[in-house]
C-alpha cells in the first residue's frame, strides 16, 4: 500500500502529522546535539501517547541523511534523526507504543526493526513483557510466567527468560523467614525459544475459544458434568488450546495425562444450559423485553434453541407482557441432573415425586368434579348465570388463556385455580363450562359470564 507521505504528480509532497512534528522538535534544537537527542525522544513519545498519526514508512525515512545531500523538494522534506535511533531507543519505544496501543507508531517501529507484532493473551510483546507460556511450565514455576528478552535478528523466534523460583524484579531474594538475602544465581535462569507462528496460532485459537461455550466431564467429581464459558478454559487448558479451537459442536478431546486432571473430557456445546433449566425447573419466567433481561445468562435465543432441541417447551405466551416461561421436558430434566451435584439431584426427585402425588391428587379431583357436574342440567346453570345455555355449550372447553383474554389478571386467576383445583396445570388442563359453572355456583368470580360469552363466539366462530 502507498503511504499517504509520499509525493505524486498531481499533489506535492507532504510530510505526515507525526513526522512533522518530530521535524519541528529538530529544526528547533538543531544548534545543540544533545538539546537536539532530548528533543526527538521527548517528541517520540508525544507522538506515541497522544496517538498522532504515522506513516509505515516515516522512521525509514527519517533514518536516512536527506539533509546532507539534498536535491529535491521531497529530499528536503525529510529528517535525519539515524544518530539518535539506537536499538535500545527503538525498543524503549516500541514498549512504550505497545502499553498504549499505538497501532501506527507500532507498524512504522516494525518496519525499522523487521519485526512481526505478536499478541499473547491480548498483550503486544516487548522487551520485558511479561506473559504466561505452557512452554516454561517447572517444578517451581507451574504458572509458566516468563519475560521477554530478545528477538531473533529474523524476527521469526522470540526469546523468554524464566527463573524456577518465579522472581523477575531482582537478583537478591529475602527470605520471608529469617530475612536474609540471598542472591540468585545465573544457575536458576532459563531461557526458551518459540516460534512466532506458534505464538500467533495459539493467540487466534485463545481467541475464538473465547466466545464458545464448553463440558467438562470428570467421573470423579461432584457433579461429573459441569458447563464453562471459555474464557475459564483458557487459562487452565493454556497447552492445548488450539486443539480446543479445533473442535466442533459435539466433539471432545481428552486432556490431562497425570494428577488430578486424568481422565478430564472437554466437549464443545452450542449453549450453556444449566442455569436455564434450573430456572424453568423452578417455575420462573424470563424477561423478553430488554428492560427486563438486565444481565440474564440465559438469554431468548438459548432458549428458543433448548426448545428445538427438546430440553423446555415453551408454555402460552401473553402478548402483553414482557415474560415468558418454559416447562422443563425429561430431556431437560435429565441434563440438569447430570449437571447438578447428589444433593441437588436428591432434592430434584423429592421435588419431582411430592409434584406427582399433587397431580395424581388434582387428576382425582378433576375427576371428582367431573361426576358431580354430570347431574348439573342446562336449566339450572342458566339460573345461576343468567344466560340462556343449551346442553352441547356446557361441553366446550374453557383454558387459562380464555380467562386472560376477557380482561382478567394473571394473579387473580391463578388464586381462583389454587383455592378451587389445588394442583392442578392451568397452563396444560382444560376444564368444561358445566364444571365451571359448577365450582363457581352462581357467584360470578372472575367474569365466569365473561369467560363463557367469549368461548361460545369462539365456537360460533369456528364452526361458521
Amino acid at each position: 500500500m502507498a503511504s499517504r507521505s509520499s509525493s505524486t504528480p498531481d499533489k506535492p509532497y507532504s510530510l505526515s502529522p507525526a513526522l512533522t512534528f518530530l521535524r519541528h522538535a529538530l529544526d528547533q534544537t538543531r544548534t545543540s546535539n544533545r538539546r537536539c537527542g532530548y528533543a526527538i525522544d521527548h517528541a517520540m513519545q508525544a507522538v506515541i501517547v497522544g496517538h498522532i498519526r504515522m506513516e509505515s514508512d516515516d522512521l525509514t525515512r527519517a533514518m536516512k541523511s536527506y539533509q546532507r545531500y539534498a536535491r529535491t523538494d521531497e529530499e528536503k522534506s525529510g529528517l535525519s534523526i539515524s544518530c539518535w535511533l539506537g536499538e535500545g531507543t527503538l525498543e524503549r519505544w516500541y514498549t512504550l507504543a505497545a502499553s498504549s496501543k499505538n497501532a501506527t507508531v507500532l507498524t512504522a517501529l516494525e518496519r525499522v526493526l523487521n519485526r512481526k507484532r505478536v499478541v499473547v493473551e491480548g498483550e503486544i510483546l516487548h522487551l520485558g513483557a511479561r506473559v504466561r507460556l505452557p512452554e516454561a511450565v517447572s517444578e517451581g514455576n507451574l504458572g509458566g510466567h516468563c519475560e521477554v528478552s530478545s528477538y531473533s535478528k529474523d524476527g521469526l523466534h522470540v526469546n523468554f527468560l524464566y527463573r524456577k523460583d518465579g522472581h523477575f524484579d531482582s537478583d537478591s531474594i529475602e527470605c520471608r523467614t529469617c530475612r536474609q538475602t540471598r542472591h540468585v544465581g545465573s544457575e536458576s535462569k532459563h531461557r526458551i525459544k518459540v516460534p512466532v507462528a506458534t505464538l500467533v496460532a495459539r493467540e487466534k485459537a485463545r481467541i475464538a475459544v473465547m466466545g464458545r461455550t464448553y463440558e467438562v466431564e470428570n467421573p470423579t467429581s461432584d457433579p461429573p458434568l459441569r458447563e464453562y464459558a471459555g474464557k475459564a478454559l483458557v487459562d487452565a487448558y493454556r497447552g492445548r488450546i488450539v486443539e480446543i479451537a479445533a473442535l466442533g459442536v459435539g466433539e471432545e478431546v481428552r486432556v490431562g495425562a497425570d494428577g488430578e486432571r486424568e481422565g478430564l473430557v472437554v466437549r464443545r456445546i452450542a449453549y450453556r444450559t444449566h442455569d436455564a433449566l434450573a430456572r424453568a425447573a423452578r417455575g420462573e419466567a424470563f424477561g423478553t423485553h430488554r428492560g427486563y433481561r438486565g444481565s440474564e445468562p440465559d438469554t431468548i435465543e438459548d432458549l428458543g434453541l433448548m426448545a428445538k432441541d427438546g430440553l423446555v417447551v415453551p408454555q402460552p405466551h401473553d402478548e402483553h407482557s414482557s415474560f415468558a416461561r418454559f416447562a422443563i421436558t425429561e430431556k431437560g430434566r435429565e441434563r440438569l441432573d447430570a449437571l447438578s451435584t447428589q444433593r441437588e439431584r436428591e432434592a430434584a426427585q423429592a421435588k419431582r415425586a411430592r409434584e406427582r402425588e399433587t397431580e395424581q391428587e388434582a387428576r382425582q379431583r378433576l375427576t371428582e368434579l367431573a361426576e358431580q357436574a354430570r347431574t348439573l342440567t342446562a336449566a339450572e346453570a342458566s339460573r345461576q348465570t343468567g344466560m340462556h345455555l343449551l346442553e352441547a355449550d356446557l361441553d366446550r372447553e374453557v383454558s387459562f388463556q380464555d380467562s386472560r383474554t376477557v380482561g382478567n389478571c394473571r394473579e387473580g386467576t391463578m388464586a381462583w385455580i389454587s383455592q378451587h383445583l389445588p394442583g392442578v396445570d392451568p397452563f396444560k388442563d382444560k376444564i368444561t363450562i358445566r364444571q365451571l359453572v359448577a365450582l363457581d355456583a352462581g357467584k360470578n368470580r372472575i367474569n365466569v359470564n365473561s369467560i363463557i360469552r367469549f368461548v361460545l363466539r369462539r365456537h360460533v366462530s369456528q364452526t361458521g
